[in-house]
């Protein structure tokens, strides 16, 4: 008894250095897991940030010579990882990109414990584990705003005498990141500022200052490499009177009561077949169960914190059962959610209530941890070839690439829709619109809709490149030869005039790879 005093003992004397020490072991297993499934399947969110970053380091702005209705932050990011990194293949970008979230996930881990606690464990261990579910492994803008957003999760549960100088220019900072990467985040967003603006009871302008120009920084940044005149068209309206009608969720994006209410919905997912299903429901079960225990024990504030700080977290609720690539979407709200349960956890720990409840809830808590690691043992300790992977889903982007490089006089410019994102990053073509990517919808904005038109009118570019030929787009195929690789048609175009000017040179390197009119 003695012995088993001592090493408790030890262990609450030493547990900060125990829990980094165990922090950078389960992160060399991930990484390990991670770096054998790299290339385990290509994703065209991942590939247009690539490519936009690279036209960033080029000049370009956002929303002036680059059209997109996607927030500024993770193209930012990835054109600060281009310039640090110099990838020169597709499977190099590749590599680097998804290693860089897992540094960021490791940083922010760190960084995590250092402000909360070791319990912060209880959160990343199965986040870690699952979230590749969700494609929180791939360079994603939902893949870089759980880790800010569970750390403003925490100075809002925090007592208020708890909230440094620090905290709040830091919170200024992550506040502005989360705001500027993504526009579903934006209530959630408001929301802690709410909530923090209220915890300061004295010196609050001061304090808030600081938050300020913590915010204020991002925006600066932001700033370079954007031309905000075109900002709020570009994202706001174009994404609430166009691309969310087209995808028929308007109400739902609208509904911050979906959010809220998301961890009832998920509950019949027990009854699926699948095993994510399962765990999906039972971790919705689990915070249920604190939301319960806490209300019950005559905390208010806490359990009123929690259930508003993931509802509005999930605004644009997705069936995760149904829609797997649809399912990062809410990866935020899935780490908030299992760190708001790591927190309540720790708090129930001290509550008294009844003990047969005690005892299923912690029992309860104790087989979802272990789940989550059970799920993830296939996708952590199986083998798989990775240059096959490689080979697999991405060497048709190569070829397409190489052949637009081997025909590029330099001036050349190509226009895709869509998912030619790689094309335009390994052969360095310039796009010919700021529409660098058609997606469908985009043939409803009527300025980016006349500027496409008046493109093909005037000055058609050399290159198309169609996933698949949009009929706004067929009036214009008359002047385009349909480039072919093995006898089979390819979804490249190149301008008549083009394939006519192509030099004996062009020509060999387009048949050393099998391409051909």
């Amino acid at each position: 008894m003695i012995f088993f005093s001592d090493c408790h003992r030890l262990i609450r004397q030493n547990i900060r250095p125990l829990a980094i020490i165990i922090l950078i072991l389960f992160f060399i297993f991930l990484t390990r897991g991670y770096e054998n499934k790299i290339y385990s399947f290509s994703f065209v969110d991942e590939e247009d940030n690539m490519a936009i970053g690279k036209f960033l380091l080029k000049g370009e702005k956002l929303y002036g010579d680059i059209y997109t209705n996607h927030q500024p932050v993770t193209y930012i990011m990835s054109a600060v990882i281009q310039k640090a990194i110099h990838p020169n293949s597709i499977p190099l970008i590749v590599k680097r990109f998804r290693e860089s979230v897992i540094l960021w996930s490791f940083i922010f881990s760190f960084i995590l414990m250092l402000r909360f606690g070791p319990w912060v464990l209880l959160f990343i261990i199965p986040f870690e584990m699952t979230k590749n579910i969700m494609l929180g492994q791939v360079f994603l803008a939902e893949s870089f705003v759980v880790y800010p957003a569970v750390y403003l999760a925490g100075l809002v549960l925090l007592p208020h005498q708890n909230l440094g100088e620090k905290d709040l220019f830091f919170a200024g900072v992550l506040l502005a990141f989360i705001a500027f990467s993504l526009l579903p985040l934006l209530p959630f967003v408001a929301f802690v500022i709410l909530a923090l603006t209220l915890k300061l009871h004295r010196g609050k302008r001061a304090k808030m200052m600081l938050c300020l120009s913590g915010f204020l920084i991002v925006l600066v940044i932001v700033s370079y490499f954007s031309s905000l005149g075109n900002y709020f068209r570009d994202t706001f309206i174009a994404n609430y009177f166009y691309y969310l009608p087209s995808v028929g969720i308007v109400g739902e994006t609208a509904n911050p009561l979906a959010g809220i209410l998301a961890p009832v919905h998920y509950l019949p997912a027990f009854f699926d077949l699948s095993l994510f299903s399962r765990l999906l429901a039972l971790n919705s079960l689990v915070y249920l169960f604190c939301i319960l225990i806490l209300f019950a024990s005559g905390t208010v504030l806490l359990p009123f914190s929690m259930i508003f700080l993931a509802g509005f977290a999930n605004v644009r609720s997705v069936d995760l059962v149904k829609e797997f690539f649809n399912g990062f979407h809410v990866l935020p709200w899935y780490g908030l959610m299992l760190f708001l349960i790591s927190f309540a956890v720790v708090k129930i720990k001290d509550i008294k209530i009844n003990r047969p409840v005690r005892s299923i809830f912690f029992l309860l808590v104790m087989f979802v941890f272990f789940l989550n690691s059970y799920l993830a043992k296939d996708y952590f300790l199986s083998r798989v070839n990775r240059e096959g992977d490689a080979y697999i889903n991405y060497s048709k982007q190569f070829d397409d690439a190489e052949a637009v490089r081997i025909m590029n006089s330099g001036n050349d410019t190509l226009f895709a829709a869509y998912d030619g994102s790689l094309i335009y990053w390994y052969s360095g073509v310039r796009h010919a619109s700021p529409a660098v990517f058609y997606y469908p919808w985009m043939r409803d904005l009527p300025y980016l809709k006349s500027q496409v038109d008046e493109m093909f009118t005037k000055s058609p570019p050399a290159f198309l490149y169609l996933s698949y030929v949009q009929k706004d787009l067929w009036p214009y195929l008359d002047i385009y030869e349909r480039l072919r690789k093995d006898e089979h048609e390819t979804n490249l175009y190149v301008l008549k005039e083009k394939v006519a000017a192509l030099t004996k040179e062009q020509y060999k390197g387009l048949d050393y790879y099998r391409f051909s009119f």
